[in-house]
């Protein structure tokens, strides 16, 4: 019988795992322990698109009427390549929330449902959860939990060879920006920005291998990075700085495990697999799992009935959305060099391609705007014999 639940880790996932529980399982007595302040965190907007509000609606309809009147409307995404916009939009809802407010609202809730919450509570030692039923890994992809258990976990690691880091900038966007720029002198960086506050918003920089060493970033501290790649987003930014928050550049860890638990030890989140940034999905595929690893513990009357439960609802959503990611993140490797080959509407399209889940289908009922400027431009933007639909330029109200 579960009775007692620690949780290593009070980001988003571990504190809505906590307030699931004890929703859902009143009896469960749920600690929370984090080695931060309350009201420290490292970013800047967190965004939840459509299909994860849904998902947050239906776990607990409470806690999603305090998040949702924070939300900043993201309308659709603007993605230029070489100067030129190229329209791939789609209609989409949802937005984007700070995620130090996000933190706040779901401290608040736990509070108010009884768990108890440790913070600037360091952890080196894991009997500190020596009287927990369950101990779950909530702790990122640095995870010390999981790096006690590797073997057991049977985790693996590898870096990507490309660098970005998250900034945030005092202004806001009205789109959700994807901005890829050829440099003067070779190479290109990536900029996305879109804002989750009044005159706020997240800025992250990305830097394909081959440009990062023509830029001579390799040599230069975080600070001078900063302003190099800062530069060539001027006209963006519109005279605001980048600000930093923890803002190292660094390489992305592909993190995967062949096992989600051991022993009374389970694994969600970024501690369990990362989800690299550019599919946009880490905080929704985190607190999914928080949602399907809180409804197994709160339903079984055994931890190693929950823990298997927990496997089998998550598996085959997660297997997707890694081969997803992996698609995603292997196509941003070597991106500068795709734009010294392809014009933006063929840039475009391999974009769109990258993640190998947009079929024909979806490209005929999402991107039909785009499917006619690709035509325009001689670019073939379904498979031979899909067909082409009619040129129908949108009508702005």
């Amino acid at each position: 019988m579960i009775r007692r639940i620690g949780v290593l880790g009070g980001g988003p996932a571990g504190l809505y795992l906590a307030l699931l529980v004890r929703r859902r399982r009143p009896d469960i007595a749920v600690r929370v322990v984090e080695r931060s302040p309350a009201d420290a965190t490292w970013g800047f907007g967190v965004v939840l698109a459509d299909g994860g509000l849904r998902q947050l609606a239906e776990a607990d309809h409470e806690s999603f009427q305090a998040i949702q009147p924070h939300l900043h409307p993201i309308p659709r995404q603007v993605f230029t390549v070489h100067g030129e916009n190229v329209p791939i939009d789609k209609a989409r809802s949802g937005g984007a929330i700070e995620r130090l407010r996000l933190l706040q609202l779901l401290q608040a809730a736990c509070r108010s449902s009884g768990v108890d919450l440790q913070f600037e509570t360091p952890v080196d030692d894991l009997a500190a959860f020596d009287d927990c039923d369950v101990v779950i890994g909530a702790d990122g992809s640095n995870s010390l939990l999981r790096e006690r258990f590797a073997g057991a976990f049977g985790t693996q690691t590898r870096f990507l060879t490309n660098r970005f880091a998250w900034f945030g900038v005092n202004r806001a966007f009205d789109s959700s920006h994807l901005n890829f720029k050829t440099l003067p002198g070779g190479g290109a960086l990536c900029g996305h920005y879109y804002a989750y506050a009044p005159e706020r918003s997240t800025f992250v920089m990305e830097c394909d291998d081959p440009s990062w060493t023509l830029l001579g970033l390799e040599v230069m501290t975080d600070a001078q990075r900063r302003r190099t790649t800062q530069a060539f987003f001027a006209a963006e930014l519109g005279g605001h700085e980048l600000v930093e928050n923890n803002s190292i550049w660094r390489r992305f860890p592909v993190v995967t495990n062949r096992r989600w638990h051991h022993d009374r030890y389970v694994l969600v989140g970024d501690a369990l697999r990362t989800a690299h940034f550019s599919i946009g999905s880490g905080t929704r595929m985190a607190l999914e799992d928080a949602i399907a690893l809180a409804g197994a513990l709160a339903a079984e009357p055994t931890r190693e009935a929950a823990f298997a439960r927990y496997v089998a609802t998550r598996e085959g959503p997660m297997a997707k959305l890694t081969s997803a990611a992996q698609g995603s993140f292997d196509w941003y490797e070597r991106f500068s060099e795709k734009m010294k080959r392809l014009e933006p509407a063929a840039f475009a399209l391999s974009f769109l391609r990258r993640t190998g889940r947009i079929s024909d289908e979806r490209m005929l009922r999402d991107f039909p705007d785009f499917l006619a400027y690709a035509a325009r431009k001689g670019v073939a933007g379904l498979s031979a014999g899909a067909g082409i639909p009619p040129i129908v330029e949108r009508q702005n109200a």
